[in-house]
């Protein structure tokens, strides 16, 4: 057990558990859960419940399981996640996901989007470092790759007909497995014979891929099964021929299935070396039975704290964990009374990760660097530390640290540290590391975790950007609406020396709310404003991207009377949260707006205005040029749209106008003009002949015109 005291009130928790304390062959860690808006999509072989006395085990130190789904024809879904379970404790694990031509080829070490370690077997959602954009209607493959040093064998349960579950397909191109032991990847779904049986039997990995659909609603989920599962088709497990006596001498087969073959489970062991598909039984429990007389003198009466056996009363503070505290105090107790001894050690909080290069104000770690100069190749020196609660001195002070890496594993050449480390990626506490020598740009995922205890971790984001041979990049558009689980794709201009193969580097500031591939295609996730960089030979160019979302709630429908006042865009919004930010009224005249510290510049931003409605704040969609000015009256923006900006200083001054609205022209003549009220406008833009939602025609101009002629007033 591992303890631990925190402030003056001295909470304690349990941080994890011994095995030891359980009945079972192995202990489950549980990681917190999270918030359910994370994803709302997941793609399984089946919703189907499995048990993991159904499992796959090797004394191979390596085992890898392979399931292939189908994205979702009608949206351009985000793997994020990867869900798996581990049936063994202290394994290593890495996350593989293929596209295209890779699928098929098996371990592809240039598509790790996820790697660490897990200490104890238990279910697992594990987040994906860089979000992965899934091309509809095409097939994708994730890959689970799990390695151990120890003696315990690898084992995963696996998804298949049992005296539980008994309606499960055989089907091919969706699961397989790799066993050194076997040497050679193998289609799960179709049938595999166990050396010296002639049982044919199927299974699948419990693999999950774990999405956001942007086209789904707040709330929605949606599941995807590669398998068809119907509840009143039945799968029965039958040997493929009868078994002679004497091939099941040894061979463990359960007596459940012996004597009922219809049930539709069956269980095979093997005492042997090597894979072997079991049944697995839980702990045996010692039988127990009436204890022999004992004469031991007992005393009239005793006090356990005296004794020393039993734990002081711990404060608690204002938390709501009564249960952990009554627990934890049961535990506590019991080992004291089982004649053990309490510890309170002081381990280690966390771990702190620094580099002496730049750093952006998200994380990120960006490296600059030219190949014909050896002299920058040594600023990628990274220094991790762990860290103590108080401050003071911890117990875990030397142990070691595992490092792990992801992402363009091409763009970097990591053979010194392999050989630094004896290719075990262990450093000790504190030691200053060169991971790598950069060949070419790309971006590079690294974690650290502390080797005995891997959920103290450290991880960030290196983008590689090689300096030479760019004199200029652009990128178009610059300024991006983006509705809501739409892409586009950037177009990017790179003015570089002849010959040069140069490879820009794509990263958003805000993946929740814009998410961008290797390729510049944008995703619009969430409603809000981002900025898109792009980078290539130590320049930089930026798209500011505004994603917005259609309000199917709203019905778009007009006012017959085409002289009502303007209504600002926060009416259709729905429920976009507006930014609270800080106004300034400049000497030049105009409004400027910062949103926690960053300027609003060159884009679109929804905001709160503390002056609207009379002084009792609004929200609105407002516009701001390259040196952030906030602009007024006509706006033609980047794709080509109009849009009209509240030009009256009556507290509103700004706002996106909304709806029909009539607008003077330089001679004074007003023509009434319709803005669309709702998103699938897009929202705020000028209709242009067409009809609008009410049923009144606009021209060209986008002037409102009954049988052709336009309609004014002066």
């Amino acid at each position: 057990m591992k303890w631990q005291t925190r402030g003056d009130g001295g909470y304690y928790y349990v941080s994890y558990c011994d095995k030891r304390l359980v009945s079972n062959d192995h202990s489950w860690a549980y990681g917190a859960a999270e918030t359910k808006d994370n994803y709302n999509k997941m793609y399984a072989a089946a919703i189907l419940p499995y048990t993991p006395l159904l499992t796959w085990t090797t004394s191979a130190k390596m085992l890898m399981s392979s399931i292939v789904f189908t994205a979702d024809e009608e949206s351009t879904d985000i793997l994020k996640a990867v869900s798996f379970d581990l049936l063994s404790n202290g394994v290593r694990y890495q996350i593989c996901v293929n596209q295209g031509e890779d699928i098929g080829k098996g371990w592809t070490a240039e598509n790790v989007y996820a790697s660490g370690s897990k200490q104890y077997a238990g279910s697992y959602t594990v987040r994906l470092d860089e979000p992965v954009f899934l091309s509809p209607g095409e097939p994708f493959e994730i890959i689970l790759r799990m390695e151990n040093d120890g003696d315990e064998l690898l084992t995963m349960p696996l998804l298949m007909n049992s005296s539980f579950v008994a309606n499960i397909p055989s089907k091919e191109g969706i699961g397989f497995l790799y066993d050194p032991e076997i040497g050679t990847w193998f289609d799960t779904g179709v049938g595999y014979k166990e050396p010296n049986l002639t049982y044919d039997y199927y299974f699948y990995p419990t693999l999950k891929a774990l999405c956001q659909d942007t086209t789904l609603k707040t709330g929605e989920i949606e599941r995807i099964t590669a398998l068809e599962t119907d509840p009143d088709v039945y799968f029965a497990q039958t040997p493929s021929n009868a078994l002679p006596d004497s091939r099941t001498e040894g061979i463990g087969i359960s007596k459940s299935v012996t004597e009922n073959e219809e049930s539709g489970g069956f269980a095979i062991t093997s005492d042997g070396s090597g894979h072997l598909l079991m049944s697995r039984e839980s702990s045996a429990i010692a039988s127990t039975g009436l204890p022999a007389d004992v004469e031991v003198p007992l005393p009239s009466s005793f006090d356990l704290r005296k004794e020393g056996a039993l734990t002081p009363v711990a404060d608690q503070a204002f938390t709501n964990t009564c249960w952990a505290f009554g627990s934890t105090a049961a535990v506590e107790s019991s080992i004291l009374l089982n004649g053990s001894n309490l510890y309170n050690y002081n381990y280690s909080s966390g771990i702190r990760l620094d580099t002496s290069l730049p750093v952006s104000l998200d994380g990120t770690v960006l490296y600059s660097f030219d190949e014909g100069e050896e002299d920058t190749l040594d600023d990628a020196v990274f220094s991790p530390a762990l860290l103590s609660w108080d401050n003071g001195p911890i117990e875990d002070s030397d142990g070691k640290l595992r490092w792990e890496f992801s992402g363009d594993l091409s763009a970097v050449e990591l053979s010194d540290f392999e050989s630094l480390t004896g290719h075990t990626g262990l450093t000790e506490n504190g030691e200053e590391v060169l991971l790598f020598t950069p060949k070419e740009s790309g971006i590079i995922n690294v974690k650290v975790s502390l080797a005995e205890d891997p959920t103290k971790t450290a991880s960030c984001k290196v983008v590689l950007v090689e300096e030479n041979a760019v004199n200029q990049i652009t990128v178009s558009p610059e300024t991006l609406r983006l509705r809501k689980g739409t892409t586009q794709t950037l177009k990017v201009s790179i003015g570089a020396e002849d010959g040069a193969d140069i490879t820009p580097v794509f990263t958003s500031d805000s993946p929740a709310i814009a998410a961008v591939d290797s390729n510049g295609t944008i995703l619009g996730v969430h409603t809000g404003t981002t900025v898109i960089r792009v980078r290539a030979g130590g320049k930089e160019a930026s798209c500011t991207v505004t994603v917005w979302e259609r309000d199917s709630s709203d019905s778009g429908n007009g006012d017959e009377h085409h002289d009502s006042s303007s209504s600002s865009s926060a009416s259709a919004s729905g429920s976009l949260p507006a930014a609270y930010g800080s106004w300034t009224l400049s000497e030049d005249g105009y409004w400027y707006c910062s949103v926690n510290g960053l300027a609003c510049q060159n884009a679109w931003a929804f905001l709160y205005n503390p002056y609207g409605n009379n002084g009792a704040g609004s929200t609105g969609w407002y516009r701001f040029d390259s040196e952030g000015r906030m602009l007024t009256g006509w706006f033609l923006d980047a794709d080509g749209r109009w849009y009209y900006l509240n030009p009256v200083s009556n507290g509103e001054l700004g706002t996106m106008i909304t709806g029909w609205q009539w607008i003077a022209n330089e001679e004074g003549t007003e023509f009434c003009y319709y803005f669309f009220p709702q998103p699938g406008g897009p929202m705020g833009a000028m209709a242009v002949q067409t009809t609008t939602p009410d049923g009144f025609e606009v021209n060209e101009q986008g002037r409102w015109c009954v049988n052709g002629t336009e309609q004014s007033r002066r």
